[in-house]
């Protein structure tokens, strides 16, 4: 839940870095949270008497409105993800050329955040300075 709030809260921050947990965190609930909004849609409309089949319109005002109100997080969220992988955010824009950027930007949403600072900031993994990104002690561990 951290993460997610975390991803909202940086909506309109297109600068740092995204750890892989942040990124598939915000992408999985807003996935969650759409499919309520259209289950919570019909199920309402229904509960109201509307005439069958349910209003269409009411369920494209639905089923547009969330990713609209959702696009500038996500985009803000993939564009710190691919920076968390050394990668400029701009290829972003290879989504624009389906299926082949599609794949591409899932093989590069879900690598290895680089293990050191790069020129988009430190890494968001590192608990410890001394420690390089992506280190895990387990002897350290709080938890």
């Amino acid at each position: 839940m951290r993460d997610y709030l975390q991803a909202w809260s940086r909506s309109f921050n297109f600068s740092g870095r995204a750890r892989r947990r942040e990124f598939w965190i915000f992408t999985l609930g807003n996935v969650f949270v759409f499919a309520i909004v259209v289950f919570a849609t019909v199920v309402i409309l229904d509960l109201l008497g509307a005439e069958r089949p349910i209003p269409l319109k009411a369920i494209v005002y639905t089923t547009n409105g969330f990713p609209l109100l959702t696009l500038t997080p996500t985009i803000a969220v993939t564009v710190r993800r691919l920076h968390d992988t050394g990668r400029s955010g701009w290829l972003i824009l290879s989504l624009l050329l389906p299926p082949i950027g599609t794949v591409v930007m899932l093989y590069f949403l879900m690598q290895n955040s680089e293990p050191r600072e790069n020129e988009y900031g430190p890494c968001p993994k590192v608990r410890y300075s001394e420690m390089p990104c992506g280190y895990e002690d387990r002897s350290i561990r709080m938890w």
